[in-house]
């Protein structure tokens, strides 16, 4: 697993500023299918990651009551994620730890000293590129060795 974040990550993803209105990063979130977006302040810099499960806490501390929809999304903050960053440069290997350890299992890279977002890479992307190194046959049956058709335990995973 040679790869590097920079060439599995979504580049330029898309961000909200703090000055954004939440319903319309609502709306966006949900009409773009989008799960978690990175949320930047008007410098430029990340200030947290914004979940569906952000959306749900938000509706559920107004008691029911939408909020307003100039609330700008910066009043939310209690409701961000805090982001995990890898560099441009990181392993899939220490991708994938970093992933399961995160709350949004997102990974942001770039700069996080800086705040500066690269791309962003999801379990999506990563699962992506293990079908692509497996691939067009796919992973083995649980216990397969991917090197030989029949029993072995290699996993399906090759090692890093």
């Amino acid at each position: 697993m040679g790869k590097k974040a920079s060439s599995i990550m979504t580049k330029n993803p898309m961000t909200f500023k703090t000055n954004e209105a939440f319903m319309r990063v609502v709306e966006v979130m949900t009409d773009k299918r989008i799960t978690t977006v990175p949320i930047v302040n008007l410098e430029g810099t990340v200030v947290g990651l914004f979940t569906e499960v952000g959306i749900i806490k938000a509706a559920v501390l107004h008691q029911g009551k939408n909020p307003s929809l100039a609330d700008p999304i910066g009043n939310y903050t209690s409701h961000f994620e805090k982001a995990t960053w890898v560099g441009d440069d990181e392993n899939i290997a220490n991708i994938i730890v970093a992933m399961v350890k995160s709350a949004t299992h997102r990974v942001l890279v770039g700069s996080e000293t800086q705040g500066r977002l690269h791309g962003i890479i999801s379990p999506q992307d990563i699962v992506r590129e293990l079908l692509s190194i497996q691939g067009a046959t796919g992973f083995p049956p649980p216990g397969g060795n991917p090197t030989d058709s029949g029993g072995g335990g290699g996993g399906g995973f090759p090692k890093s």
